[in-house]
Protein backbone atom coordinates (compact mmCIF):
# COMPACT_ATOMS: atom_id res chain seq x y z
CA UNK A 1 0.00 0.00 0.00
CA UNK A 2 1.09 3.59 -0.88
CA UNK A 3 0.19 6.91 0.44
CA UNK A 4 1.04 10.20 -0.46
CA UNK A 5 -0.21 13.09 1.98
CA UNK A 6 0.48 16.61 0.94
CA UNK A 7 -0.76 19.92 2.03
CA UNK A 8 -3.41 21.48 0.13
CA UNK A 9 -0.41 24.09 -0.91
CA UNK A 10 1.14 20.50 -2.15
CA UNK A 11 3.81 20.24 0.44
CA UNK A 12 4.81 16.55 1.15
CA UNK A 13 3.87 15.59 4.37
CA UNK A 14 4.57 11.78 4.49
CA UNK A 15 4.66 9.60 1.64
CA UNK A 16 6.38 6.11 0.54
CA UNK A 17 4.72 6.73 -2.82
CA UNK A 18 7.78 6.00 -5.49
CA UNK A 19 8.73 9.63 -7.55
CA UNK A 20 7.70 8.06 -10.22
CA UNK A 21 4.27 7.54 -9.51
CA UNK A 22 4.00 11.01 -8.33
CA UNK A 23 2.35 11.82 -11.59
CA UNK A 24 -0.31 9.52 -11.33
CA UNK A 25 -0.79 10.67 -7.42
CA UNK A 26 -1.19 14.83 -9.05
CA UNK A 27 -3.95 13.22 -11.61
CA UNK A 28 -5.86 10.99 -9.43
CA UNK A 29 -9.45 13.04 -8.75
CA UNK A 30 -11.75 9.92 -7.57
CA UNK A 31 -12.37 8.39 -4.15
CA UNK A 32 -11.71 5.62 -5.42
CA UNK A 33 -11.19 3.55 -8.30
CA UNK A 34 -9.66 0.52 -9.83
CA UNK A 35 -7.97 0.64 -13.57
CA UNK A 36 -4.69 -0.01 -14.67
CA UNK A 37 -1.63 1.45 -13.97
CA UNK A 38 -0.28 3.07 -17.19
CA UNK A 39 3.34 3.70 -15.53
CA UNK A 40 3.28 -0.47 -14.12
CA UNK A 41 0.97 -1.64 -16.61
CA UNK A 42 -0.74 -3.51 -13.44
CA UNK A 43 -3.98 -3.49 -12.02
CA UNK A 44 -4.39 -1.39 -9.37
CA UNK A 45 -6.90 0.49 -6.56
CA UNK A 46 -6.44 4.14 -5.49
CA UNK A 47 -8.13 6.70 -4.65
CA UNK A 48 -7.61 10.21 -2.91
CA UNK A 49 -9.60 12.20 -0.04
CA UNK A 50 -9.66 16.30 0.53
CA UNK A 51 -9.97 17.45 3.74
CA UNK A 52 -9.45 21.06 4.91
CA UNK A 53 -5.72 20.60 5.08
CA UNK A 54 -4.17 17.45 3.31
CA UNK A 55 -4.89 15.55 -0.33
CA UNK A 56 -4.39 12.31 0.94
CA UNK A 57 -3.78 10.11 -1.98
CA UNK A 58 -3.49 5.89 -1.42
CA UNK A 59 -2.46 3.54 -3.89
CA UNK A 60 -2.24 -0.53 -3.74
CA UNK A 61 -1.29 -2.87 -6.67
CA UNK A 62 -2.71 -6.06 -4.44
CA UNK A 63 -5.94 -7.13 -6.13
CA UNK A 64 -7.80 -8.67 -3.06
CA UNK A 65 -8.32 -5.09 -1.30
CA UNK A 66 -12.51 -4.69 -1.96
CA UNK A 67 -13.67 -1.18 -1.81
CA UNK A 68 -14.97 -2.02 1.42
CA UNK A 69 -11.81 -2.43 3.06
CA UNK A 70 -9.86 0.39 0.76
CA UNK A 71 -12.22 2.81 2.22
CA UNK A 72 -10.89 1.35 5.68
CA UNK A 73 -7.30 2.28 5.09
CA UNK A 74 -8.23 5.67 3.44
CA UNK A 75 -10.43 6.14 6.23
CA UNK A 76 -7.14 5.14 8.50
CA UNK A 77 -4.83 7.13 6.69
CA UNK A 78 -7.16 10.54 6.82
CA UNK A 79 -7.00 10.26 10.57
CA UNK A 80 -3.50 9.71 11.04
CA UNK A 81 -2.61 12.76 8.09
CA UNK A 82 -4.51 15.10 10.33
CA UNK A 83 -2.62 14.07 13.30
CA UNK A 84 0.68 14.58 11.20
CA UNK A 85 -0.22 18.20 10.71
CA UNK A 86 -1.45 19.05 14.00
CA UNK A 87 2.30 17.67 15.06
CA UNK A 88 3.50 19.29 12.14
CA UNK A 89 2.14 22.60 13.64
CA UNK A 90 3.29 21.97 17.20
CA UNK A 91 7.01 21.09 16.50
CA UNK A 92 6.74 24.58 13.93
CA UNK A 93 4.98 26.35 17.01
CA UNK A 94 7.54 25.14 19.40
CA UNK A 95 10.93 25.52 16.78
CA UNK A 96 9.65 29.49 16.31
CA UNK A 97 9.22 30.07 20.29
CA UNK A 98 12.40 28.94 20.71
CA UNK A 99 14.54 31.01 18.27
CA UNK A 100 12.23 33.87 19.41
CA UNK A 101 13.65 33.43 22.76
CA UNK A 102 17.33 33.28 21.33
CA UNK A 103 16.31 36.56 19.32
CA UNK A 104 15.58 38.31 22.17
CA UNK A 105 18.59 37.23 24.27
CA UNK A 106 20.80 38.47 21.45
CA UNK A 107 18.84 41.37 21.12
CA UNK A 108 19.02 42.48 24.62
CA UNK A 109 22.98 42.05 24.57
CA UNK A 110 23.28 43.86 21.33
CA UNK A 111 21.29 46.46 22.99
CA UNK A 112 24.02 46.45 25.68
CA UNK A 113 26.99 46.60 23.59
CA UNK A 114 24.98 50.09 21.69
CA UNK A 115 24.14 51.73 24.96
CA UNK A 116 27.57 51.05 26.21
CA UNK A 117 29.32 52.46 22.69
CA UNK A 118 26.64 55.41 23.26
CA UNK A 119 27.82 55.97 27.11
CA UNK A 120 31.36 55.98 25.66
CA UNK A 121 31.12 58.10 22.30
CA UNK A 122 28.25 60.78 22.71
CA UNK A 123 26.13 61.28 19.56
CA UNK A 124 26.60 64.88 19.81
CA UNK A 125 30.22 64.15 19.92
CA UNK A 126 30.64 61.85 16.61
CA UNK A 127 28.76 64.46 13.61
CA UNK A 128 27.44 61.62 11.01
CA UNK A 129 28.38 64.72 8.03
CA UNK A 130 32.09 64.61 9.44
CA UNK A 131 35.11 62.63 7.68
CA UNK A 132 35.98 59.16 8.90
CA UNK A 133 39.37 61.08 10.41
CA UNK A 134 37.76 63.63 12.13
CA UNK A 135 35.26 60.77 13.43
CA UNK A 136 38.33 58.77 14.85
CA UNK A 137 40.00 62.09 15.81
CA UNK A 138 36.97 62.36 17.99
CA UNK A 139 37.12 59.25 19.52
CA UNK A 140 41.09 59.00 20.01
CA UNK A 141 40.49 62.29 22.16
CA UNK A 142 38.01 60.99 23.83
CA UNK A 143 39.82 57.54 24.68
CA UNK A 144 42.89 59.58 25.83
CA UNK A 145 40.79 61.67 28.21
CA UNK A 146 39.04 58.67 29.98
CA UNK A 147 41.36 55.66 29.58
CA UNK A 148 39.78 54.08 33.16
CA UNK A 149 35.92 54.81 31.59
CA UNK A 150 37.11 53.35 28.36
CA UNK A 151 38.70 49.88 29.84
CA UNK A 152 35.75 49.25 31.54
CA UNK A 153 33.10 49.87 28.93
CA UNK A 154 35.38 47.96 26.58
CA UNK A 155 35.70 45.02 29.41
CA UNK A 156 31.25 45.14 29.51
CA UNK A 157 31.26 45.06 25.53
CA UNK A 158 33.97 41.71 25.49
CA UNK A 159 31.41 39.97 28.22
CA UNK A 160 28.29 40.79 26.31
CA UNK A 161 29.41 39.69 22.91
CA UNK A 162 30.38 36.23 25.10
CA UNK A 163 27.06 36.13 26.94
CA UNK A 164 26.25 35.99 22.78
CA UNK A 165 28.33 33.74 21.82
CA UNK A 166 27.80 31.60 24.93
CA UNK A 167 23.64 32.12 23.85
CA UNK A 168 24.14 30.62 20.11
CA UNK A 169 26.13 27.55 21.45
CA UNK A 170 23.53 26.82 23.78
CA UNK A 171 21.31 27.11 21.37
CA UNK A 172 22.66 24.72 18.75
CA UNK A 173 23.38 22.33 21.46
CA UNK A 174 19.66 21.84 22.73
CA UNK A 175 18.63 22.20 19.15
CA UNK A 176 21.07 19.44 18.04
CA UNK A 177 20.11 15.96 16.77
CA UNK A 178 21.46 14.47 20.06
CA UNK A 179 22.04 16.92 22.76
CA UNK A 180 22.98 14.57 25.38
CA UNK A 181 26.44 14.11 23.80
CA UNK A 182 26.62 18.03 23.70
CA UNK A 183 26.20 17.93 27.77
CA UNK A 184 28.43 15.34 28.40
CA UNK A 185 26.26 14.73 31.84
CA UNK A 186 28.94 12.18 33.56
CA UNK A 187 27.92 10.64 36.75
CA UNK A 188 29.66 12.24 40.05
CA UNK A 189 29.71 11.85 43.84
CA UNK A 190 26.84 13.45 45.71
CA UNK A 191 28.92 16.14 48.20
CA UNK A 192 29.13 15.35 51.87
CA UNK A 193 26.43 17.97 53.74
CA UNK A 194 27.52 18.69 57.14
CA UNK A 195 25.36 19.97 60.13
Amino acid sequence: MYYHITSLTNDIIASNLPPELWSEANRCVNVSVSELCPIKNKKKRHGVILSDEIRLYLCTYDENITNKIFKRYQETAAFFGAELIQHKKNITRECRDQVSILKHNISTQNADIVQEFEMLFPQESLNPKDTRANQLEAVCSIVSSHVSEVAKSLYRIWKSSGLIRNEIAVYNMLTSDNPSDDLQILPHQIPALYL
